[in-house]
């Protein structure tokens, strides 16, 4: 029949080119520090977010993350300057710290990144509407903070740490960075421990994939990270 000779040659060269294509992107993200999962993903997701599909058809941004958790919490105050500033520093650092470094935000971290700016927020805004709704935690005396500041490589994970063994001095852990804010707010203490129970158990079978899977124990080489440990970055 005719065409049917052309249509027949197309198949295989469509595939073929299908496979090149597959192993140009794949190649283009591997790499040995990264586990294996990122890397599909990152292949995977390449294509949309070229053509910013979905997930990359947002901007990857603070400004982005604060408006998406107040629709999302209908929460307004966060606790800071309401005229932008905030924004505006947090910005230049990051848009500063990757120029310096020339790092490219691949695919699969576009989509990490913005879920991480967007649970920050939104535990803000939580953080900001408990302490309006329970106003005694402001009057709650505390001793004046230890600050650990130093250059990379110094030892401030390891000075902070030893600090946080210290039986007068309480480090908040890497848990309590991931939900710092009591989901209840009935003050009864059995409902409190409950509930910080509770925020233990699920955020930390999302702690472990993303370390185990995602990011991988290389990075402990450069930063130790310890669910029930001591958390120096804030």
């Amino acid at each position: 029949m005719p065409g049917l000779g052309s249509a027949n040659m197309s198949t295989p060269i469509l595939v073929l080119a299908a496979v090149l294509l597959a192993r140009f992107i794949w190649r283009k993200y591997r790499s040995p520090t990264r586990p294996i999962l990122t890397v599909f993903l990152d292949a995977l997701f390449d294509l949309p977010a070229v053509f910013k599909i979905g997930f990359w058809k947002h901007p990857f941004s603070i400004s982005y993350a604060i408006t998406e958790a107040i629709k999302e919490t209908r929460l307004t105050e966060f606790g800071f300057d309401e005229n932008g500033e905030f924004v505006e520093r947090y910005e230049l650092t990051r848009k500063h710290g990757l120029d310096k470094s020339g790092a490219v935000i691949s695919p699969a971290g576009h989509v990490l990144g913005q879920q991480a700016f967007l649970k920050k927020m939104r535990e803000r805004l939580f953080f900001v509407d408990f302490l309006k709704r329970h106003p005694s935690v402001l009057e709650v005396m505390l001793k004046a903070p230890i600050f650990v500041i130093g250059l990379t490589r110094t030892g401030t994970t390891f000075l902070h740490e030893r600090l946080g063994l210290h039986e007068n001095v309480r480090s908040h852990y890497t848990w309590e960075q991931l939900a710092p804010v009591p989901s209840t707010h009935d003050e009864n203490i059995s409902a409190q421990d409950a509930d910080r129970q509770r925020r233990y158990k699920v955020n930390k079978q999302a702690f472990n994939f993303l370390f185990n899977f995602l990011i991988g124990d290389k990075i402990q080489h450069i930063h130790r990270i310890g669910y029930d440990e001591p958390e120096e970055c804030t």
